[in-house]
């Protein structure tokens, strides 16, 4: 049997020895919560390092070896953490797909990408098995000539973004190690507890919450239903750290914003729960990716003096490339660059990013890597400014970039996000390209349209009528036109309509990171935008 290469946290340059050298260090510590009958159950390190080394043998006498391609489909659970970890271990590539994928899109990626593996979790997967193995032997068990490189391939993501075109993003063990521990480096290393409230098959639950969690040796909690138990899992786990996407940010300003109307109409119905304890009352920062954040979503977090830093990243970068300092605020930027990676505007504005963690390329597609990776300068398609203090500031999407039938240039996805800063809109997709003005999609916030429908008595026999009853289309003019009045007349939207209902993943309007497909929007909803233009 070889043996483990000895590193510590910050010389690995594999995950399997970040990982061992945290077991080694942390031993009996609690590691891993879960969540069962309302209590918090903790797994400790060696315990996980036990676990991982089992299963690796399991997958070793199944025939899985170094360079396999592995898929695991399922929830955020144990299970899933000790496969991927088993699967480094191997010297396999992890290849994880979104549950929220249909079974067919699954099938899809699973016939590109050319696995002859597949496993499948369901969400009770979060059994340990037991193990007496002590720490000291942990990380002596790897199998021969499988012990994968800093140039191994660790992973495939496949991310589809806003086209609907999958690309299988190849991120090797360097990348994912390097960016973890620059990123540490960025926000500090903390024994901090954090909740996981994100989609571990995503990249960015993957960092900046999974792989961090290992660097520090911190403690990782799994939120049980993250759509169903969030709020009441922050109340018993009281988290200190959050990673999030915008929505649930801005859902949690339309909660707080709620808790203190509610307040005001009734004195004796108790004081209003701030943003602070809608997440448990001892949160001390959030960190959100994904999608732009509306500047008055920060603002109102910094009401509370609540940190809620919004970094910059993609999957194609393993995925953070700037992150803020919680000593700034700053509600219009991303903050600065990580230690070991360089950023550059293009003429055009667009920004190109180098480093340790810009992936290998898109796998089977030779052509596609070749239109993004220039010698190793990786092109994002976003476009970003900086600011007077060093910070970048994302601007849009390049390809998203609109043009009016008047030559007039828009970017739709800023607009989007002034847009969606009211707490009466909840989703906006904006409408115009080779039109003579601008229009929008609007998705109202179904809490703020029944509180007035039943304050003002409105007579309304359906949902439908709800959102087109002319007092609801009053005010949601009227948010648009506030959101917006600072801007020129070109950047101003003209008409607009109300529907009942949030654009769906399953109808392949949304990414599974809710980031809006805007054609497959414009295709479902033809028919309403050219009466727009009517």
């Amino acid at each position: 049997m070889r043996k483990m290469p000895t590193a510590t946290a910050t010389r690995a340059r594999t995950l399997p020895e970040l990982f061992v050298a945290t077991v080694r260090r942390r031993r009996h510590q609690p590691a891993l919560g879960v969540i069962e009958g309302g209590q918090v159950k903790w797994h400790t390190w060696e315990e996980l390092g036990a676990a991982v080394e089992a299963r690796a043998r399991e997958f070793e006498g199944q025939g899985i070896k170094r360079g396999d391609l592995v898929v695991q489909i399922g929830p955020n659970s144990v299970a899933w953490i000790v496969n991927d970890m088993a699967l480094h271990y191997l010297g396999a590539v992890h290849v994880p797909l979104h549950t929220t994928l249909s079974k067919s899109k699954q099938q899809e990626l699973i016939d590109h990408s050319g696995a002859e593996h597949v496993i499948e979790l369901d969400k009770h997967a979060n059994q340990l098995k037991r193990s007496r193995r002590s720490s000291e032997r942990i990380g002596k068990y790897i199998p021969p000539h499988s012990i994968c490189g800093p140039d191994s391939l660790a992973t495939i993501l496949y991310t589809s973004g806003t086209t609907g075109d999958p690309r299988g993003v190849m991120l090797t063990q360097e990348n994912l190690v390097a960016n973890t521990v620059a990123l540490s480096e960025a926000v500090g290393s903390r024994n901090e507890m954090r909740l996981v409230v994100l989609p571990l098959s995503h990249i960015y639950a993957r960092t900046c919450d999974l792989y961090s969690w290992i660097e520090r040796g911190s403690r990782l909690i799994l939120c049980e239903d993250p759509r169903e138990t969030f709020l009441r899992d922050c109340q018993l786990v009281k988290p200190l750290v959050i990673n999030a996407v915008p929505y649930l940010y801005q859902k949690l300003v339309d909660l707080a914003d709620a808790e203190l109307e509610r307040a005001d109409e009734d004195k004796d119905s108790g004081p209003a729960k701030t943003i602070r304890g809608l997440l448990g009352g001892r949160i001390a920062r959030c960190y959100c990716g994904g999608a732009a954040l509306a500047p008055t979503v920060v603002e109102r977090f910094a009401e509370e003096r609540l940190p809620l830093l919004p970094g910059y990243g993609l999957t194609e970068a393993s995925p953070v490339v700037t992150v803020p300092s919680h000593m700034e605020f700053a509600p219009y930027a991303v903050g600065r660059p990580l230690s070991n990676v360089e950023v550059q505007l293009a003429d055009d504005g667009e920004i190109l990013v180098r480093g340790p963690n810009v992936m290998k390329g898109y796998w089977l597609n030779e052509s596609a890597t070749d239109e993004v990776l220039q010698d190793g300068w990786l092109s994002t398609g976003d476009l970003g400014e900086w600011d007077a203090e060093g910070r970048l500031a994302i601007v849009g999407r390049k390809k998203e970039l609109m043009a009016l039938a008047t030559g007039k240039k828009i970017i739709p996805s800023a607009l989007e996000t002034l847009v969606c800063a009211s707490t009466w809109i909840e989703q906006a997709i904006v409408i115009g390209e080779g039109r003579r003005y601008l229009s929008a999609i609007i998705v109202p916030n179904p809490k703020r349209i029944k509180s007035e429908i039943r304050k003002q008595k409105l007579l309304v026999w359906s949902k439908k009528r709800g959102v087109s009853h002319p007092r609801i289309r009053k005010i949601i003019e009227r948010e648009i036109n506030a959101m917006l009045a600072h801007l020129p007349p070109h950047q101003q939207i003209k008409k607009f309509v109300i529907i009942d209902r949030g654009f769906s993943i399953d109808l392949g309007e949304m990414t599974p990171k809710l980031s809006l497909r805007r054609m497959v929007i414009e295709k479902n909803f033809a028919k309403e935008i050219a009466a727009m233009y009517s």
